[in-house]
């Protein structure tokens, strides 16, 4: 990944934060799910981190796609890298090399996943979590991240549209979704246990909307139909009224504010990560993915006949549209990439990898 300039250039940009690298100086983290999405972008930086301060960590990377993970890290794996090959589900040999830092974040994260692979949804972040917390505990790790969500607020009521850590709504368990939110919820609780019975410090960091080159554009989510859509040249293809808001955080973003929960003393509970700048519906989205190819026409809006809703997954369900990042904002951290500017490193970054 680090041929692509776009990926270089955000490399540089996380490094360029004001993150205390000298506390992982010739520590070992362990990130499970390391070679999809976030978790991707979280690896690589470290292991740039590693050459240019010199630091003599180590990256235990757990995975299951062992050639997904060769195609995103290529020849940090041996060096800065070792991979892990297993189920986040099944415990860690009691062999493993201990870990000062653990981030979990194997889980999918697309509705394509949650009515396809419920089981798999819910175990990765109740067993997965179970597994890796008792691994932090026998480790004696200084920290244990867990990559959480925004949909652990459930059907928000809230009148303006914002969550705080403490806003939770009605979520029901029966309903296809639930095997995510639930399972993240259950995840936040063992991390509070956890906590408390073994005084391990624990956060859980509420990503909204985390998007851009580490994503795949086959996962279900809107920003990956919309870019493969560009990609392809033809109009984008709304499967919904378009009404419906979100918000959007890029990943060199959330991967500094990842870091900055990881290497804080003080973190502790449930942190929002979004971008509150970003809230947009579908259709406004639409929109930008229609004018995002630079000097060419726009490509237009398509918006079939018949609206393709899947009742059973999203029904009666009102999403969060914009978190509150004020805690986390008391550490220092805010993003700092727009909407159009993340949409458009993107597009770079695929647009040369055809």
């Amino acid at each position: 990944m680090l041929k692509n300039p776009i990926i270089r250039s955000d490399m540089r940009k996380i490094l360029s934060a004001k993150i205390p690298w000298e506390k992982l100086r010739g520590e070992t983290v362990l990130i499970s799910g390391g070679a999809s999405g976030a978790a991707a972008y979280l690896v690589l930086s470290l292991c740039v981190a590693n050459e240019e301060f010199s630091l003599g960590l180590r990256v235990l990377c757990l995975v299951r796609n062992v050639d997904l993970a060769r195609s995103k890290f290529g020849h940090y794996i041996g060096r800065s890298v070792t991979l892990m090959v297993q189920d986040v589900c099944v415990p860690l040999p009691k062999d493993a090399p201990e870990a000062d830092f653990v981030v979990h974040a194997a889980s999918p994260a697309s509705s394509k996943y949650f009515s396809n692979s419920p089981v798999t949804t819910i175990g990765a972040n109740t067993l997965g979590t179970w597994n890796l917390l008792d691994f932090a505990r026998r480790s004696k790790s200084k920290a244990f991240l867990f990559f959480s969500s925004g949909e652990v607020y459930g059907n928000n009521s809230s009148t303006d549209g914002v969550v705080r850590e403490d806003s939770y709504g009605y979520l029901d368990p029966t309903q296809n979704r639930a095997c995510y939110g639930e399972g993240k919820r259950a995840g936040e609780a063992m991390c509070s246990a956890w906590n408390l019975e073994y005084d391990l410090r624990t956060c859980s960091a509420r990503l909204f909307g985390v998007y851009g080159p580490s994503m795949k554009l086959t996962d279900g989510r809107v920003i990956g139909d919309f870019m493969t859509d560009v990609l392809r040249d033809r109009s984008i293809r709304i499967a919904s009224d378009g009404k419906a808001r979100r918000t959007y955080c890029y990943e060199t973003d959330a991967t500094i504010a990842i870091f900055t929960l990881l290497l804080n003393d003080s973190a502790l509970g449930p942190y929002n990560i979004g971008n509150p700048d970003t809230v947009i519906s579908i259709a406004g989205l639409a929109e930008i993915f229609s004018r995002i190819r630079d000097k060419k026409p726009p490509l237009g809006v398509e918006v079939p006949p018949e609206l393709k809703i899947t009742v059973s997954s999203e029904a009666g369900i009102r999403f969060p549209e914009m978190p509150d990042i004020s805690r986390i904002g008391q550490l220092g951290w805010r993003p700092q990439i727009s909407l159009q500017e993340g949409l458009r490193r993107m597009h770079s970054f695929y647009s040369k990898t055809q």
